[in-house]
């Protein structure tokens, strides 16, 4: 996916995410620490939840000075990530609020997922929350997201740029709802 999608990333924009991402699993993984879990990702699903309900009604906030704001994502994602495991969203709110075109979108979210979720399952070996329980659960998921990828680029070639911000829309609240009722202890 990246070796078709390449010529679609925004570099110069891109490396401040990737950067900042950095910085901020560190972050994370020491908030992954010291934190309720539970709490961390309840508050997160509920936050995530109401951006895109604002998307979904056509609430956005453009920004006009990207450069300013791709740190503040890139921040946000990599202490995400670290804690919860979620880079994608805060990403995935930005660029749909700013409107990008269908391939620049998947080509800055995968070019940006590849680095970051590297960095970030160190972290997680370093701090010693990746044990062989994770890695194994790890591998799994792993070979449902290359079968998922697989039908995604089969399927993105049929859905114009209207259709493809109201999936990217859904499956936001689809995956906040999931991390909110995946956090409540039954």
């Amino acid at each position: 996916m990246i070796w078709r999608l390449y010529k679609h990333v925004e570099l110069k924009k891109i490396w401040l995410l990737i950067v900042f991402g950095f910085i901020g699993i560190p972050i994370g993984g020491y908030l992954l620490l010291v934190s309720d879990g539970v709490i961390l990702k309840i508050s997160v699903g509920l936050l995530i939840l109401g951006f895109a309900i604002l998307l979904l009604r056509r609430v956005t906030f453009p920004i006009r000075n990207e450069y300013l704001a791709y740190p503040t994502v890139g921040l946000l994602s990599g202490i995400l990530n670290g804690s919860i495991s979620a880079s994608g969203p805060p990403l995935v709110l930005f660029l749909a609020n700013q409107g990008k075109d269908q391939q620049v979108f998947k080509a800055n979210l995968a070019f940006y997922s590849i680095f970051l979720n590297l960095s970030t399952l160190a972290v997680f070996y370093f701090n010693g929350t990746l044990d062989r329980a994770v890695a194994s659960i790890i591998v799994q998921l792993l070979v449902i997201m290359i079968a998922g990828t697989g039908m995604g680029m089969a399927m993105a070639r049929r859905i114009d740029q209207q259709m493809f911000r109201k999936l990217v829309i859904y499956l936001l609240i689809a995956s906040s709802v999931s991390m909110i009722l995946g956090a409540i202890p039954f």
